[in-house]
C-alpha cells in the first residue's frame, strides 16, 4: 500500500515539476470555502484563461512566473466551479484509502499529507493573477476579442486559452426517468462536489451499481469494495474489464482478480429499464443480459464528452469524429485563441495523427506549452513550439496491480505482450489469445505490452512494472520486430 501511494506521488511528480512542488499545502483549510468572486471593475486581460482545471492551472503558473520577471500583462482565470484548480485522479484514488481526510481532501503520501488543491488563494490573490470561480463564460468572440460571462459583464483579452475540460455522459434511462426515485438515486462522477456527495451515498446505502469499465468505473469499483460491508456490481457494457484498453486476454484475468476483491461485475451488458422497487427505496434495474438486480445508488462512470459551447459560439472548428476543439500543431485553433487539455484535438506530429487525450500528464504539459506559445507569439526573441509530447497514465486495481502506460492504448490493436514470470522466464502472449484460456496469476506478475499499428510501435503498458516510462516514450514511433524483441526488453526488465 505504501508502494502504491509512493508511486502516485512520483507519477504527478513525472508529469510536471509544477505538481510536485504544488501538492504540500498547510494544514489550514484548503480553498475549498473561497467566497465567490465576481469580476473587478477592470475588464481587460492580457491574458484570459477559460477553465479552471489542471490545464489551465498549468497555464496560469507559466504566465505569473513570466510576469513576474517582466510586465508581460494581466492573467484573468474564470471557471464555473466553485474551487480554485485541483487535481482529479485522487478523487478516484488516493482519496478513498483509511488514511485520507476526506473532508479537507487531503491525503497520506509516505509521512506527507497532500491536498488535491495545487495552491492555496494566496497564490491568486495577486496583481499578476485575478481568479474568478462560479462564472461561467458563455460567449467568446474571437475577432473582437471579448468574451461575455453570464452575468451580462464582459472581458476583452488579447491572448485567450480555452480549456473547457468535459462533462460526464449520462444514460437517458436513468437521469430523465419518470420516476424521482430513479433519478435522485444516480449520480455521475468527476469533480470534487460529486466526490463529496459519493462519500454521503457511500455512508448511506449497503449496495451500489456502478455503470463503466474504464478508468474511473473500475477505480471506483475497488475502491469502494475495500468497505467489505457494501455489495458493489459493476456493469460493463464492454466485453472485459477496462476492455477498450486491455487486450482480452489480460481483461479477463484482471476481471477474475477484481472478483477476489468484491466487486461482482457484469460484462458485455447494459441497463434495459430503471425503475423504483417495491417500497420506492431502492432502484431496480433490468440488464440485458436478463439479470435484474436491486440497488440502493448508481453510479454511472462511462467517460465524458468535451465542452465545445463555447467554441461553437465563436464558429471555431469542432471534430466530429473525435470531439473537442480542432487546434493547429501549436494548439491554436484561431488567431490568438489556443485550447488545451481535454477538449483540444490536436495533430500528433510523432504518431501522425489526429488525436484528442483526456489524462491529467496531457492537461499539464498541453496547457504549459499553449500558455509559452502564447508568450512567443508576436515576440521577438522567441519562437512558438509543436506538441510532440506522449502523455501517460497509470491506474491501480487494487493493492497488488497497477500499470503505466504511454501513447496509444487501444485494445482493438494489435498488442504482443511479454511477461516475466516469478521464476525469471519471460514468455510472449498476443492479442489473439481468446478467452478460452485462463493463465495463472504469477503469469501475470510483470509485462510490457506493445500496441502496434501496421508493426509501428504506436503506445506501451507497462504492467506491474514502473519508473519505466522515459525508456518506453523512446520507443514509440518505432518499427516493431520480433527480432529486435529482446533488445526493446532489456530496457524494462
Amino acid at each position: 500500500l505504501l508502494l502504491n501511494r509512493m508511486r502516485y506521488v512520483s507519477r504527478l511528480a513525472a508529469s510536471s515539476p509544477l505538481v510536485a512542488g504544488a501538492l504540500v499545502v498547510s494544514q489550514n483549510e484548503p480553498p475549498t470555502e473561497k467566497a465567490k468572486q465576481k469580476p473587478q471593475k477592470q475588464k481587460k486581460a492580457e491574458f484570459l484563461i477559460v477553465g479552471g482545471g489542471t490545464a489551465g492551472f498549468s497555464a496560469a503558473r507559466v504566465l505569473k512566473d513570466a510576469a513576474e520577471r517582466a510586465d508581460v500583462g494581466r492573467i484573468v482565470m474564470v471557471t464555473d466551479e466553485p474551487y480554485a484548480p485541483y487535481m482529479r485522479p485522487p478523487l478516484s484514488k488516493q482519496l478513498w484509502l483509511p488514511d485520507s481526510d476526506p473532508d479537507r481532501v487531503q491525503f497520506k503520501a509516505g509521512d506527507s499529507v497532500k491536498s488535491v488543491f495545487y495552491r492555496d488563494d494566496d497564490f491568486y490573490d495577486s496583481p499578476e493573477l485575478e481568479l474568478i470561480t462560479q462564472t461561467k463564460v458563455v460567449s467568446l468572440d474571437p475577432h473582437e476579442k471579448v468574451v461575455a460571462l453570464e452575468s451580462g459583464e464582459k472581458i476583452s483579452y488579447d491572448k485567450c486559452l480555452l480549456v473547457p475540460g468535459g462533462t460526464p455522459k449520462t444514460l437517458d434511462i436513468l437521469s430523465k426517468n419518470e420516476s424521482e426515485v430513479v433519478r435522485s438515486r444516480h449520480s455521475v462522477f468527476r469533480s470534487i462536489q460529486d466526490f463529496s456527495r459519493l462519500q454521503t451515498v457511500v455512508q448511506n446505502s449497503q449496495s451500489i451499481a456502478i455503470v463503466g469499465g474504464g478508468y474511473i468505473g473500475c477505480e471506483l469499483s475497488i475502491a469502494l469494495a475495500r468497505n467489505r460491508d457494501k455489495k458493489i456490481i459493476q456493469i460493463i457494457p464492454d466485453s472485459g474489464y477496462m476492455g477498450l484498453v486491455l487486450p482480452k486476454f489480460l481483461s479477463k484475468w484482471v476481471g477474475q482478480q477484481v472478483s477476489k476483491l468484491g466487486v461482482q461485475h457484469r460484462e458485455d451488458c447494459r441497463i434495459q429499464s430503471a425503475e423504483p422497487s417495491s417500497d420506492q427505496r431502492q432502484v431496480k434495474l433490468k440488464l440485458t443480459n436478463g439479470d435484474e438486480i436491486e440497488v440502493d445508488h448508481v453510479i454511472v462512470a462511462i467517460g465524458i464528452e468535451p465542452n465545445i459551447e463555447l467554441a461553437q459560439s465563436a464558429n471555431l472548428e469542432v471534430d466530429e469524429k473525435l470531439g473537442g476543439i480542432s487546434v493547429n500543431t501549436e494548439l491554436e485553433a484561431y488567431p490568438d485563441v489556443w485550447v488545451a487539455g481535454d477538449a483540444a484535438s490536436f495533430f500528433d506530429s510523432k504518431l501522425q495523427l489526429r488525436r484528442r487525450v483526456e489524462h491529467h500528464d496531457h492537461a499539464v504539459v498541453s496547457g504549459r506549452l499553449a500558455a509559452n506559445n502564447m508568450l512567443a507569439s508576436g515576440s521577438q526573441d522567441k519562437k512558438v513550439q509543436p506538441f510532440w509530447h506522449q502523455s501517460m497514465f497509470w491506474s491501480d486495481l487494487g493493492e497488488d496491480y497497477g500499470y503505466e502506460a504511454i501513447g496509444v492504448i487501444d485494445s482493438k490493436l494489435p498488442v504482443i505482450g511479454y511477461f516475466k514470470r516469478r521464476d525469471g522466464s519471460v514468455y510472449r502472449v498476443e492479442s489473439e489469445l481468446r478467452s478460452g484460456r485462463v493463465l495463472r496469476s504469477d503469469e501475470f506478475s510483470q509485462g510490457v505490452l506493445f500496441y502496434t499499428d501496421s508493426d509501428r510501435i504506436v503506445g506501451v503498458l507497462l504492467w506491474g512494472i514502473y519508473g519505466k516510462i522515459p525508456a518506453a516514450r523512446h520507443t514509440i514511433g518505432q518499427q516493431f520486430s520480433p527480432r529486435d524483441a529482446d533488445k526493446l526488453l532489456n530496457n524494462f526488465f
